[in-house]
């Protein structure tokens, strides 16, 4: 009796403790919030056209960096309150490779700050208003080559701008800033159009490699060219024995043959008199271009798309043992894969 009562008695404290312990325990609604801030790195995006025609409005969409960054507090921890971001045009910053700009006042990015440290009640950070990126680019008069060896060809001068504003980042538990959506005025030498963007990170190709340019069979080319050589031989024995015909055919005609030679290589001269001038003149109407200026560039073909590779999930039968790297929350329906800029993109605008 003793041993159940005191097994009974320890049974019911330990019940007991338990039920107290969760009484006191907090609920998930008491947890803070994320903080407003936006996922770090590449973002898939893509472009609607809202207004706007010429060059400028033919935009699809880009590659942008993002990130938000925290100024620090007076003891040099972060204040995790205050939020900015950037956003980086890939496009833009292909106009100086990279590099810094050179003009005086220009940028690659755009800045502007998070309105709140927490997102609203429909999990949006927003940010209205962005400092404008522009780059300026000289013209190029002079054809010239770069340090890679590259041919430099001449250009008119750019003057591209990004405008950004109302920019809402997707903030929540589920989404950590890796979802946005903006209004984008966009600016090429005068030529103004206004688009909507969304985007998604990371971004995510959904282009399969350009296979390698087939293999020719070894032999193939040379069995062509003994070919050729033969061809050439016997048209050159037939000229020869035809030129051996007019020869002994009669005097007259063979004077005349020399004759007619005589005037064509008097014209050479000229010939070479005429190709002197053009060379002089800058190589024959080309204006002394060299010809990687001049000859129209090879179309490039367009990529073969797979949207399989938007997929979150690894497929072994594939080779592919990892996923995109997406959110997963966001299939089947919430990703495509975009013929216009062969990038996995959201299939609505997240800002609305």
């Amino acid at each position: 009796m003793d041993r159940d009562g005191k097994t009974v008695r320890l049974g019911w404290t330990w019940g007991a403790a338990l039920a107290t312990s969760i009484a006191l325990a907090p609920s998930c609604s008491d947890q803070p919030k994320v903080r407003c801030a936006s996922a770090r790195g590449m973002f898939a995006a893509k472009y609607t056209l809202v207004s706007g025609t010429g060059d400028c409005s033919l935009l699809k969409g880009d590659t942008l960096g993002l990130g938000s960054y925290n100024p620090s507090n007076s003891d040099g921890t972060p204040n995790w309150d205050d939020s900015t971001i950037a956003i980086q045009p890939y496009a833009l910053a292909a106009l100086t490779g990279g590099a810094p700009p050179a003009m005086a006042g220009d940028s690659l990015y755009s800045l502007g700050h998070i309105t709140t440290s927490v997102p609203s009640s429909d999990n949006f950070c927003e940010v209205p208003t962005l400092s404008v990126a522009q780059v300026h680019v000289p013209a190029v008069t002079e054809p010239s080559t770069d340090p890679n060896g590259m041919v430099v060809c001449p250009s008119p001068a750019l003057d591209v701008k990004y405008e950004w504003s109302n920019v809402r980042l997707v903030v929540s538990a589920a989404v950590l800033g890796t979802e946005f959506a903006a209004d984008l005025t966009y600016t090429n030498n005068g030529c103004t159009a206004q688009y909507r963007v969304w985007a998604v990170s990371p971004a995510v190709t959904c282009a399969l490699p350009t296979p390698p340019p087939p293999v020719e069979e070894a032999g193939t080319e040379d069995a062509a060219d003994a070919e050729s050589d033969v061809s050439l031989t016997g048209d050159a024995g037939a000229n020869d024995a035809a030129s051996g015909d007019a020869n002994t055919s009669d005097g007259t005609r063979n004077e005349a043959a020399a004759a007619e030679g005589g005037s064509r290589d008097a014209a050479a001269p000229e010939g070479g008199s005429s190709d002197a001038s053009a060379t002089d003149a800058g190589g024959g109407g080309d204006g002394g271009l060299p010809p990687e200026c001049t000859q129209p560039p090879a179309p490039t073909p367009a990529p073969m798309l797979d949207p399989t590779l938007c997929s979150p999930y690894a497929d072994p039968d594939k080779n592919r043992p990892l996923g995109s790297g997406l959110n997963p929350d966001l299939f089947p329906n919430g990703i495509t894969c975009d013929p216009g800029t062969a990038l996995c993109v959201l299939t609505s605008d997240p800002g609305r």
